[in-house]
């Protein structure tokens, strides 16, 4: 459940590039509710499988009826540091708030056609028919180009900043940051005093890969990549990822949509995103995932029942 963002909003998660994991993005903690914007095709109000261990503390806290609770106090904390400094924001809505998602069952085939992964934003790809789910969009786009820049500054931090968002350093990144940080102070994945058990708990995205079940399904997936044409991929993440590296290597500093190297590239994102799909479905891989995912959080929740118990009696004192 570990938290990454560079300053230029690319989100990843940790461990990404070591093997596909799809990623189960829990509405229920801060980390996850400030991701707003950074988009995904699912929303808190429709049924995420999070595992038993996001479902141990959604119980254990009632976090639905607290998803928006946080998400209120957040958007309210960051309105006022941005009129603070000098700029209007309006706080999103919670049932505007999307999630980011790497899981296969939360894009369709069509959507691979047309978008790829969504890395490469040519106005010829995105869809601009749904109306913005962000009320700060028309401000922002208002904003002369200098101040759209101290705008986004005020928001995220630096733009040139090349460093990762943790929560050790959540200031550094503007009143996205300052109100994140807030929140994470009662998180069960990050408030103080558990840090043995925490630690344990982020293992998981590092272990779940590692069933022998999936690293087959893994298997199968690079050996029908390879059939389809793009032979040398470990993982659909490695796949997703040549793409992001290929457009930062070709065009560090922006690009222009008229470009042939862009549409080509463009291009390459959505055939190989449709092959991924293809295979990610003939390999069966999220089910067995979910199924190594589903085993291993069992077991942990059996194996700490005590510990638990303590840290989530430890939130509910934080929050009050």
């Amino acid at each position: 459940m570990g938290m990454t963002c560079r300053a230029a909003s690319r989100w990843h998660s940790h461990g990404m590039r070591a093997a596909f994991a799809p990623v189960r993005v829990v509405v229920a903690t801060a980390v996850a509710l400030v991701v707003a914007g950074c988009g995904g095709p699912a929303s808190p109000q429709e049924a995420v499988d999070n595992g038993p261990l996001v479902e141990y503390f959604a119980e254990a806290l009632g976090t639905s009826d607290f998803n928006r609770a946080v998400w209120d106090e957040q958007q309210e904390r960051i309105s006022g540091c941005m009129g603070d400094a000098g700029f209007e924001y309006t706080p999103i809505p919670f049932e505007n708030v999307t999630v980011t998602t790497f899981d296969p069952a939360g894009r369709t085939r069509e959507e691979a056609e047309a978008n790829g992964w969504g890395i490469i934003p040519l106005e010829a790809l995105v869809d601009d028919s749904a109306p913005p789910e962000d009320p700060n969009q028309e401000y922002v786009a208002s904003l002369s180009p200098s101040a759209g820049v101290q705008y986004e500054e005020a928001m995220r931090g630096p733009l040139d900043q090349d460093v990762e968002a943790t929560t050790e350093n959540l200031d550094a990144f503007g009143c996205w940051g300052r109100a994140l940080k807030v929140q994470t102070e009662t998180s069960p994945w990050f408030i103080g005093g558990f840090e043995s058990l925490q630690a344990e708990m982020e293992r998981r995205d590092e272990e779940i890969p590692l069933d022998p079940r999936y690293v087959a399904a893994l298997a199968d997936w690079g050996a029908c990549m390879a059939d389809a044409g793009h032979p040398g991929l470990e993982s659909p993440d490695d796949a997703r990822l040549s793409i992001e590296d290929a457009l930062t290597t070709e065009f560090p500093s922006g690009f222009s949509e008229d470009d042939p190297r862009i549409i080509e590239l463009a291009a390459q994102e959505r055939e190989l995103a449709v092959a991924s799909f293809d295979c990610e479905e003939s390999a069966d891989l999220l089910t067995v995932y979910n199924q190594a995912e589903t085993d291993w959080e069992t077991a942990f929740v059996a194996n700490h029942e005590a510990e638990l118990a303590a840290l989530v009696e430890a939130v509910k004192a934080a929050r009050g």
